[in-house]
């Protein structure tokens, strides 16, 4: 589950990337592949990603998206996105966000590919 949002400078890869004052970095570290791979909303047009979060953003939010596993740097997904829909926690349901991929890096885009055709 997310609970951290960060939202102006993002250390990753050894390097510092400046975002504009107002856009939202959505850094997020899964427990294990197999927690990556339950997350994914196969039924979002060009792909999404439901994340578990208690601090879930407005809907319509742009964001920019690094998806790493948890003992790593390395992001596993790594683009822009914007929030589809949000999920509040109630008694029946775990409270979150779905994530609409949009301008994938090359390495993020063929991830998704091979996990589409090979595991959903």
């Amino acid at each position: 589950m997310i609970t951290h949002i960060n939202t102006n400078i993002l250390k990753h890869s050894h390097e510092t990337k400046k975002l504009a004052g107002n856009e939202i970095v959505v850094n997020a570290a899964f427990n294990d592949f197999d927690e990556f791979l339950m997350s994914y909303v196969s039924d979002v047009p060009g792909g999404g990603l439901f994340v578990k979060t208690t601090k879930a953003l407005p809907l319509g939010s742009r964001v920019r998206l690094f998806f790493t596993l948890k003992d790593s740097r390395v992001p596993i997904l790594e683009g822009d996105g914007e929030i589809i829909s949000v999920e509040r926690e109630d008694l029946e349901s775990v409270g979150g966000m779905v994530i609409k991929f949009y301008n994938l890096n090359e390495k993020s885009k063929a991830l998704l590919s091979r996990l589409v055709k090979n595991f959903l």
